[in-house]
């Protein structure tokens, strides 16, 4: 839609006959410049009155209220009638709406919606076809229109709201249209299928047709909850994203609390070391009497085993003796020698003899009484062995010791560090009483976020499944069906073209999504890139191919999010969303309204050098404020500049072009 020309007659402020002329001059840009108050607003809310017959209010487009619509010095000149036209050119075509109200007849003072009458032309290439304004619907919807006629108003709903991003591409994409579509040929094929049934039925495709039946309200009502789901999912996610907003002002708790958690963890983690301490400190205790004794329990090893080891020999020695003595004295009693002949008295002088001199040689041994010894040879190896453990072990005494110092040292700094922050977060927490609340608020809001995400998944996987089954059901339905009479055969053809047609549209409606998602954003970002006074570290735009929410990428690929701009940068950052989505859907003519509400004047120029790039024709609705002097020296393209004058007497405005 180029817009040509737009008269207002009689229409709020605007008293008479009133005109701006649009693409006829060098340049494309439109200026309109008054002060608040006198008819800025008024234009573009005739725009929308004169297409639609309604009133722009907060992005939505209302019923028209007709009694505020005459200007009142025309009421009480006795002129009860406003007019407005627009003039414009779409695909070739020149197109002219021209919509107005007049009092009925003998109504001096209407006050009444019903007091007035309201009539509309709508004329293509110069055929007039009356009220059938249905072919405008097509050459622009006024779903679409909303998103270029804005205002600085609709720039800061987009930069703190993104919530309905999505719709606002689909509509201005005419995806809404497709799904209507969609609709109708679904509606169509479920005519097919009841003609179907009405040739052919049989208990078993009646069975399917009941089951398939009871899966698809099963489907309905899934979509219904997925829908609850999804819509309880935003709520949660705006409620999250509004504490979070309000988080950023209590950095300083979260920071107190965080390092209060890592003291009392460390200190758990002392608590631990000094049980562990104390239980090696203990065994060190009960093993440090064998430390002391360790060289005596060696010297006692090495004593008891020499006199162990003597007594040995000498018990040894002392049995071969007695065996000799014992021998003698037997040889003695019986007389007799061991060669068998009797002993005569030498021989038993020389026993004898032999006798004194064993008795003499036993005489000198010292026999060793080793049971009066307590330990044994293996328990004093034993004992040994245990001394050298311990020693070893006590080598170690001094890594003990550091280790109690260790434990001593930071327990003490974790106790005062610990009062401070203690302290810390009382003087904190008495000063924002309202911090914990909100935290606390968004902790819960986290957790039912985490539930209503599941929620949704398991609905989802449901809803997907019963989709399965229905196609299952559905295909199991054209086998039946394809078996009956060949007069069903093309019934059976037109449904099965309107389900390919309906997985067509399904992927028409993502691709065109998609797609329009992907321009929009190359679009925008070359917008935004443009504008932007950080063009060094803010890099471009991107959309989320979900949710379609736009984020500022910064330099290294990071997304930032809106939150986390300036106002100053959510005004450009949404700024260029509208501008790339109005560049996107090719529209001819961008209308804005004091679009530079939150802008620095470094943002302010770069964006009044951007507006002759941003559509084929620009109409710029402004006060002087707006457009300062040097301004006027940055922008580029004026091809036309209109006042708005107005008379403080009679109450009404008049625009006025100026050369």
């Amino acid at each position: 839609m180029l817009i040509s020309s737009l008269e207002l007659e009689n229409f709020k402020v605007f008293h008479g006959p009133n005109r701006i002329s649009i693409g006829q001059g060098p340049g494309n840009v439109v200026v309109v410049q008054g002060d608040n108050g006198r008819g800025k607003s008024t234009i573009m809310e005739a725009v929308f009155w004169c297409l639609y017959g309604k009133e722009k209010r907060h992005d939505r487009l209302v019923p028209t209220q007709y009694p505020s619509i005459v200007n009142n010095t025309a009421r009480k000149e006795g002129h009860n009638f406003a007019r407005v036209r627009v003039a414009f050119e779409h695909d070739g075509r020149r197109v002219e709406v021209e919509r107005s109200v007049r009092a009925r007849p003998h109504m001096p003072n209407p006050t009444r919606k019903s007091d007035f009458d309201e009539e509309l032309h709508f004329r293509v290439d110069g055929r007039d076809l009356g009220a059938d304004n249905s072919l405008l619907y097509e050459m622009f919807p006024e779903d679409v229109a909303s998103f270029f006629f804005f205002d600085g108003e609709t720039i800061s709903r987009y930069a703190e709201a993104q919530e309905r991003n999505r719709e606002t591409v689909e509509k201005a994409v005419g995806l809404p249209y497709l799904r209507q579509a969609r609709e109708d040929i679904e509606k169509v094929r479920k005519d097919f299928e009841k003609d179907l049934r009405d040739v052919q039925s049989s208990p078993e495709t009646e069975k399917t047709e009941s089951d398939l039946k009871e899966l698809r309200g099963k489907a309905v009502e899934l979509v219904t909850r997925l829908n609850e789901q999804e819509s309880a999912l935003e709520g949660l996610n705006t409620d999250i994203r509004q504490h979070q907003r309000n988080l950023e002002e209590f950095d300083d708790l979260r920071g107190i609390q965080q390092r209060i958690q890592e003291l009392e963890d460390f200190s758990r983690e002392l608590d631990r070391e000094e049980l562990s301490m104390q239980s090696s400190e203990e065994v060190f205790r009960s093993e440090l009497p064998w430390l002391v004794l360790g060289k005596f329990v060696r010297g006692a090893v090495e004593t008891v085993g020499k006199v162990k080891e003597q007594a040995v020999q000498e018990r040894i020695e002392q049995g071969r003796l007695l065996d000799q003595i014992e021998f003698m004295k037997d040889l003695k009693g019986s007389g007799t020698c061991i060669c068998g002949t009797s002993m005569d008295a030498d021989g038993m002088a020389r026993i004898d003899e032999a006798l004194v001199k064993l008795e003499s040689a036993l005489g000198t041994i010292q026999v060793i009484e080793t049971d009066r010894y307590s330990w044994t040879q293996s328990d004093l190896t034993t004992a040994m062995g245990k001394a050298r453990s311990v020693e070893e072990e006590a080598r170690g005494v001094h890594g003990l010791e550091a280790k109690r110092r260790y434990l001593d040292d930071n327990r003490f700094r974790a106790e005062r560090a610990l009062e401070r922050e203690n302290e810390s977060l009382r003087a904190h927490s008495a000063q924002n009483l309202r911090e914990k609340e909100v935290f606390d608020r968004l902790t819960q809001l986290t957790k039912e976020k985490a539930v209503v995400q599941s929620k949704l998944e398991e609905v989802r996987d449901a809803l997907n499944v019963t989709r399965r089954q229905v196609a299952e059901l559905e295909r199991q339905l054209e086998i039946s069906f394809s078996k009956k009479s060949s007069a069903s055969r093309a019934i059976l053809e037109s449904i099965s073209r309107a389900n390919r047609a309906l997985k067509a549209f399904d992927e028409i409606v993502d691709r065109s999504a998609e797609q329009k998602r992907a321009e929009i954003e190359v679009r925008s970002s070359k917008i935004y890139t443009s504008i932007t006074n950080k063009p060094k570290e803010f890099i471009g735009l991107s959309i989320d191919p979900q949710s379609f929410e736009v984020k500022v990428r910064a330099e290294g690929g990071d997304l930032v999010e809106s939150r986390k701009l300036s106002d100053g940068e959510r005004h450009v950052m949404a700024l260029s969303f509208l501008g790339g989505l109005k560049d996107a859907t090719h529209e001819g003519t961008l209308i804005m309204d004091s679009p530079f509400g939150r802008l620095d004047q470094t943002h302010k120029t770069r964006l009044i050098e951007k507006i002759p790039d941003l559509a084929q024709n620009v109409v710029l609705l402004v006060t002087d404020e707006d457009l300062r002097p040097d301004d006027w020296k940055s922008l580029a393209g004026v091809q036309r500049r209109f006042m708005l004058d107005h008379d403080q007497h009679q109450k009404f405005s008049r625009i006025q072009e100026v050369n």
